[in-house]
């Protein structure tokens, strides 16, 4: 029997297509196709990326911020140092230029004052105490001293170059040491007003005042103790101005002298021996 064998035919009637399909099979395969419902996910995260990215803050630089900020503070806060130090400096200058001044102003004003004071004595009467005499004391070998009373008298002279009229008086002694401020007697007493002509001396006849003296002190004073007379005298120039010329004197227990009276010899402190007006008696 004849047989007969038949290859298989593929569809499209094509003999030689298992050797087109073998060749095929060998080439690489593509790549996948990806479903369309999956790319439109994807794009749909992608653009959310984006937009996330987007809408991210900037880089946080405050610290470096912060830095500059202490750094530029520092560099400035130096140089407000540096000027504050400055001004500091000038303004002690110009302290130490205004006390210069007020230094050599006052200089000028004590200057001018001494000349003024000098004119002043050359054209007015300046009277002061000369000196003071007081009666003897009793002797310290008397028994029962008790209270005692000295006499005073005094002089005084005109330095100045006008006729000067004094006419009052104050004085008191003490035991005590002078102190400062000068003491100013509690008794102020007027006389005739005496004239005392120019750079020239006037010495009272009569007692200036009568003094008491307690017991208790006078035998202290006769031991040695001190003894001090203070107070002013009262005079006028021909203007009509009054001034006061202050003294003090201390006790010497000298012997007495060719008149029968003690000396009293001046004394300081200098601030008792002091010249101011007083008043001005001008109708």
């Amino acid at each position: 029997m004849w047989g007969v064998q038949a290859n298989p035919v593929h569809k499209g009637g094509c003999q030689n297509c298992s050797t087109t399909q073998s060749a095929a099979e060998a080439k690489p395969s593509s790549p996948p196709s990806v479903p369309l419902a999956v790319q439109n996910q994807i794009e749909r995260i992608a653009r959310a990326l984006e937009t996330a990215n987007t809408k991210q803050p900037p880089h946080d630089d405050s610290g470096k911020r912060s830095a500059d900020a202490e750094e530029n503070a520092a560099y400035w806060a130096f140089w407000m140092v540096v000027v504050g130090a400055l001004e500091t400096a000038v303004t002690l200058i110009g302290v130490a230029l205004v006390a210069r001044t007020l230094i050599h102003t006052r200089r000028a004003a004590d200057a001018a004052q001494q000349s003024f004071r000098a004119m002043v004595r050359i054209e007015r009467p300046y009277v002061t105490a000369r000196q003071f005499e007081i009666s003897p004391l009793p002797n310290a070998r008397q028994s029962g001293l008790g209270d005692h009373l000295v006499t005073i008298w005094g002089n005084a002279r005109n330095h100045g170059s006008r006729l000067g009229l004094v006419n009052g008086f104050g004085i008191a002694q003490t035991i005590e040491k002078l102190s400062l401020p000068p003491l100013r007697p509690d008794m102020e007493a007027n006389f005739t007003p005496q004239t005392v002509g120019p750079d020239a001396e006037r010495d009272w006849s009569i007692p200036l005042a009568i003094s008491h003296i307690p017991e208790a002190n006078l035998k202290l004073i006769l031991k040695g103790h001190d003894w001090y007379f203070y107070g002013y005298f009262l005079y006028t120039d021909v203007q009509k101005i009054r001034r006061r010329s202050g003294f003090a004197f201390s006790y010497t227990a000298a012997e007495p002298n060719e008149r029968g009276r003690s000396s009293l010899a001046i004394c300081g402190p200098p601030e008792y021996w002091y010249d101011e007006e007083v008043e001005s008696q001008k109708t």
